[in-house]
């Protein structure tokens, strides 16, 4: 059996303009030359993208997806991620500051760069927590998701946090009494133990462990 293929004609110019498919067309010949039957078939097509290269950019900046952007799930209002960052965007140096300086001196000089290089509310807001450590990180890290919709929130609710951590005086026993809420998960609660374990001075490792142990809860 000998099978020979040939493109079908074109389409003429004059028909409606519709979708095109290349087909082929089979002949199936006998051995003594004469045709037995003919087939055409398709060649399988590639399914037409649903979103055009400029349209996936366009998307990309407005729908936030936590697997793609890590900010999504951060504490500022969402509105304040979909902004883009200014051209050239570039950070002042600050020392970091872990709630253990003043913390009226550190916020004055960061809004004191930031407004020279004429940056707005919403780059105060979302580079802030760059210029954190230590327990002061992990205040801001611990805040709810999408609650902060202002500079002013913001500092208000770091001030306040800082002022706690100066009247209260954290040793190792203090530690024992940290304890994992039923509705708690495992990382808001290592985040509260952390808070604590920072603020102690040459604590033991091991008697940290063991507090940690301690606190959560069995299962």
């Amino acid at each position: 059996m000998l099978q020979l293929l040939q493109r079908q004609p074109a389409i003429p110019p004059s028909q409606p303009a519709e979708p095109q498919r290349v087909g082929l067309q089979s002949c199936v010949f006998s051995a003594q030359g004469s045709v037995l039957r003919e087939e055409t078939f398709h060649p399988i097509q590639q399914p037409q993208a649903e979103y055009s290269e400029i349209e996936k950019r366009v998307l990309q900046r407005v729908i936030l997806d936590p697997e793609d952007n890590p900010d999504a799930n951060g504490p500022l209002i969402q509105t304040m991620y979909v902004q883009p960052m200014p051209d050239q965007f570039r950070m002042p140096i600050l020392d970091l500051y872990d709630g253990s300086t003043d913390q009226d001196d550190h916020l004055g000089t960061y809004v004191t760069k930031m407004r020279l290089l004429n940056y707005n509310n919403v780059v105060l807001c979302r580079t802030f927590s760059t210029t954190l450590k230590g327990a002061t990180r992990l205040w801001y890290d611990t805040l709810r998701p999408g609650t902060i919709r202002s500079f002013r929130q913001l500092t208000q609710s770091f001030l306040s946090h800082v002022a706690s951590l100066s009247i209260t005086r954290c040793t190792v026993p203090s530690l024992f009494h940290i304890k994992q809420q039923p509705d708690e998960s495992l990382r808001a609660f290592m985040a509260r133990f952390n808070t604590t374990y920072i603020s102690i001075p040459g604590i033991n490792k091991d008697v940290a462990l063991a507090a940690v142990l301690y606190g959560v809860q069995p299962g």
